[in-house]
């Protein structure tokens, strides 16, 4: 213990200045990741990575979801997995990442290739990246429990998008400005590789392109709820009756897909209980998710149009 203020800060300082001299030594490649940690503890300087605490990060806190968090929800419907593709958790989660080597022209104007390249891994100690759609994609492999793949995740969310069930805001790339994105547009948009901007969806021949895409999470979870069981309870004789009609009232309607169709029901059926087996059960609604699935098993949009 040290015996006055001074000396306490004294000490601090020193530690302070070790730290530093061990990331130094990592960013030039001298310290692996696993060394620098070891040197931390066997002198008492505290963790260098430090995983933020996931109770601060609860997705059904918050009001709005990122694309990448509204796809691993679909396919998971597992708010621990919804977290680890949060970017504010990922940014306040700090740890070592790897330093990519930038390759520099010499004064010929030569460009070393891969080959050539220094074999040492430098090290930098950071908050983590935003999540990025191929992370998402590549992961959702790996995730204990899975609702769907990842392209019928995105084909259900796209097909929402298109039929205006759920609305979504993003940054416009060409007017440099947050709106409202038309649910015409999706009809044109999809995910996109640049290296100008990391996540971005745009269309492959308009001048039309969004980033930083946000969705209400009270609107994702009414579409995909997370318990889409008790399905058993539900008069399906009742529901397709009504499916058919409404199909063959909209009949001339080119857009009338299966997301507006199942929205129509959903809206038809809420407060009500004659879609219910069980008449004294209490009121629940099938999700949209559910109507999709029975519409299609049943062939509703291909029979009766």
């Amino acid at each position: 213990m040290p015996e006055s203020y001074d000396d306490y800060m004294w000490e601090e300082q020193v530690k302070i200045e070790r730290r530093n001299e061990i990331l130094r030594a990592a960013a030039d490649g001298k310290l692996s990741p696993e060394a620098a940690e070891n040197f931390a503890a066997v002198e008492q300087l505290g963790p260098f990575a430090k995983p933020a605490s996931r109770d601060a990060y609860d997705p059904r806190s918050r009001q709005s979801w990122t694309i990448e968090m509204v796809l691993v929800w679909i396919i998971s419907r597992d708010f621990e997995q919804v977290i680890e593709f949060d970017e504010k958790y990922r940014r306040d989660c700090i740890g070592w990442h790897e330093i990519p080597f930038e390759p520099k022209a010499n004064k010929n104007g030569y460009t070393p290739g891969p080959r050539k390249w220094p074999h040492v891994t430098k090290w930098e100690l950071r908050g983590g990246h935003p999540a990025t759609i191929s992370e998402v994609s590549a992961a959702s492999v790996d995730f204990k429990k899975t609702k769907m793949s990842f392209v019928e995740a995105k084909n259900q969310l796209w097909e929402c998008l298109v039929s205006g069930s759920i609305v979504c805001s993003g940054f416009n790339i060409e007017s440099k400005r947050i709106e409202t994105i038309d649910e015409a547009n999706w009809l044109h948009l999809d995910f996109r590789k640049t290296k100008k901007f990391p996540i971005e969806i745009k269309s492959s021949f308009l001048p039309l392109g969004y980033m930083g895409m946000r969705f209400s999470k009270d609107e994702i979870l009414s579409n995909w709820g997370r318990n889409v069981g008790a399905t058993e309870i539900f008069n399906w004789e009742v529901i397709l009756i009504k499916a058919r009609e409404l199909v063959a009232e909209n009949k001339n309607e080119k857009r009338y897909t299966v997301a507006k169709l199942s929205a129509h029901l959903l809206a038809h059926f809420s407060d009500r209980k004659d879609h219910m087996q069980d008449q004294n059960a209490k009121h629940i609604e099938p999700s949209l998710e559910t109507l999709r699935g029975q519409i299609r098993k049943n062939n509703i949009m291909k029979t009766y149009r």
